[in-house]
């Protein structure tokens, strides 16, 4: 999502500031591009799903540079992270398409929600079938506010998850902004971020989980909306 450099402070000529930059995600071809938009009724296997988890991939390894650059500069805004959205973005790895590393647990992950802004991307298909999982996607839904500091509504995005054993459990995604979400900075650039495992429900809802990051600056905006599961 773009160029940034951060110099440290005044330095020797025989010192150089080390620079930090983050390179946008190359855009897919106008072709892939509406093949994402269209997806739907889709499955690991699908053409437009395999794209789209590269793309969560790179977005994933930007949002991870960021998060490693606040650290190191040891800025008090990761704080406001919970202690799994801090693992998540400090040690993940993407094994496939369908299983994840997060710390020393691997979990089952389904890609529910990818846009990007400058792309002209917007992956979100109403129904996935991955790992034996159904998701459809629910009708968008808003909140009382809660969460914010305003107590304005902000938009809430929802799924429905039907496993194996035919158990229904529901996952709430909330808008991401600097008023529902913690956040972090650096230069122009905004990670906002959010994830945890079910807290209610019943059977084996609470197997489920979820994380989604945004990164924006004045030129890019970027969201992507994970389902993580573990594996009974």
């Amino acid at each position: 999502m773009i160029a940034l450099v951060l110099a440290a402070g005044c330095v020797s000529d025989h010192e150089k500031p080390s620079a930090f930059s983050i390179t946008p995600v190359a855009c897919p071809n106008r072709g892939n591009v509406t093949a994402l938009n269209n997806a739907d009724g889709i499955t690991a296997n699908s053409s437009a799903y395999e794209l789209a988890v590269e793309l969560m991939k790179e977005e994933l390894g930007r949002a991870k540079e960021i998060y490693r650059t606040i650290e190191e500069k040891k800025g008090s805004e990761l704080e406001r992270f919970s202690n799994f959205t801090r693992l998540f973005l400090s040690d993940s790895r993407v094994i496939n398409e369908t299983a994840m590393q997060v710390g020393n647990e691997t979990y089952g992950y389904v890609l529910l929600f990818l846009h990007d802004e400058r792309c002209g991307i917007n992956f979100r298909p109403e129904s996935i079938n991955v790992s034996g999982l159904r998701i459809q996607r629910l009708s968008p839904n808003f909140t009382n506010g809660t969460r914010t500091y305003t107590g304005i509504p902000y938009p809430t995005y929802a799924v429905r998850v039907r496993t194996p054993n035919n158990e229904l459990c529901k996952v709430y995604f909330s808008g991401l902004t600097t008023l529902s979400a913690p956040y972090a900075t650096v230069r122009d650039f905004t990670l906002i971020a959010s994830g945890g495992w079910l807290q209610y429900g019943k059977g084996g809802c609470d197997n489920f989980g979820e994380v989604s990051f945004r990164l924006y600056s004045g030129s890019e905006d970027v969201t992507v909306y994970l389902l993580l599961f573990r594996e009974t």
